[in-house]
């Protein structure tokens, strides 16, 4: 519960209720507005007065941060060459990125840098079975008189997203690759 939600849910006024907590009028109105937070301190005491439990900026760091975990393990229990599951790990960690923006809207610095930080990190996690899910869509035909070979999950990791069809040159050191819409383009195999 909130601040809000208790002052409504009690019938007071914010003057009211401030002084039931022993703390200023405009604190009330800051922690409102999401100006300020509710302190443990400030819990403590409306729940010794009104028996509630209201959300702390600890409460809400704690959920940001079991959110992203779980974000995590889904992106490693996915399988590596799976199309459908490296879409529904693709749709969770932005599920996962909005519902965290959400969240770090409405805390403190620090938890707002924590979430970023987590979301990084489960971003980065994702795009290894996007990359192999890329590759799976790819028509390849290599085509070398010299020989050599190069996985699917490399060629995928040089080509624009919407690349449709790529062309494999080892002995000219270029991929060349086709979109949906008909561009074309080329990119080095080894820099």
């Amino acid at each position: 519960m909130n601040i809000k939600e208790l002052r409504t849910k009690e019938g007071l006024s914010q003057s009211a209720l401030a002084k039931k907590l022993g703390i200023a009028t405009s604190a009330i109105g800051h922690m409102e507005n999401g100006r300020m937070k509710v302190s443990a301190k400030i819990a403590d005491k409306a729940k010794a007065v009104f028996g509630v439990v209201l959300d702390t900026e600890a409460k809400v760091e704690k959920a940001a941060k079991s959110t992203a975990k779980k974000a995590e393990k889904a992106v490693k229990k996915a399988p590596a060459k799976a199309k459908a599951a490296a879409k529904k790990v693709e749709d969770k960690v932005v599920a996962d990125e909005i519902e965290a923006k959400k969240t770090a809207a409405k805390t403190s610095r620090k938890v707002k840098t924590a979430a970023k930080e987590t979301a990084a990190k489960v971003e980065k996690a994702a795009k290894k079975p996007a990359v192999k899910a890329k590759a799976a869509k790819l028509t390849i035909e290599i085509q070398s008189p010299l020989g050599g070979s190069i996985t699917p999950e490399e060629i995928a990791a040089k080509l624009p997203k919407d690349a449709t069809n790529v062309y494999v040159r080892i002995d000219e050191n270029k991929l060349y690759w086709v979109k949906k819409n008909g561009e074309t383009g080329a990119v080095e195999i080894w820099d």
